[in-house]
């Protein structure tokens, strides 16, 4: 998370804020993913709300950001034991992003935090950390219609027995297509 905080700081402090303008972007999309572990691999899938908020350009190219986003109605599947849960799944990232003014696309990249509360017989909480690509289509503003890629690697598990946390190492990957409204103020 520190290094997700000074990639935010050092962007915003490069910007010239006397003519910049402050990013707000809200968005709902469908995720849908693939993990493993040592002794089982999963599926995910669920439906994602978030938002970004933080900095763009004077000349509206290039935007740094927060952006915090959470997955409710979301499932894991075990498929080598048939299990189902449910998944309730939060990243906070810092992002840099680059709007083709000439072109009605954007991409962006960013690193976070990743948190996982899976709820079955008992509750499971697996945390680390997630990179994240991205592209948007922008045609239609303001309305941009987005595809990212998520790649998460999980070093810490716990549950509600109270034992300690042990390390899972699991990985995990998945894809997200969603609606934003960027707006800017």
């Amino acid at each position: 998370m520190k290094k997700a905080l000074l990639f935010l700081v050092f962007g915003l402090c490069l910007g010239n804020s006397a003519h910049a303008f402050i990013r707000l972007e809200p968005y709902v999309g469908y995720e849908m993913g693939t993990g493993s572990n040592p002794t089982a691999s999963f599926t995910t899938s669920g439906i994602n709300a978030g938002a970004r908020a933080g900095w763009l350009s004077d000349a509206e190219r290039y935007w740094i950001v927060l952006d915090y986003e959470t997955t409710f109605d979301g499932s894991i599947d075990y498929g080598d034991t048939g299990g189902r849960s449910k998944l309730v799944k939060t990243i906070i990232s810092a992002v840099f992003g680059m709007n083709f003014l000439e072109r009605p696309f954007r991409i962006w990249a960013g690193y976070g935090v990743d948190e996982w509360n899976i709820k079955d017989s008992s509750l499971t909480v697996l945390k680390g950390n997630a990179m994240k690509v991205g592209v948007g289509y922008t045609r239609y503003k303001p309305v941009s219609i987005n595809f990212e890629y998520f790649s998460e690697t999980f070093n810490k598990l716990s549950d509600s027995s109270g034992g300690p946390e042990i390390d899972p190492q699991a990985k995990g990957t998945s894809y997200m297509l969603s609606v934003s409204w960027p707006l800017k103020f």
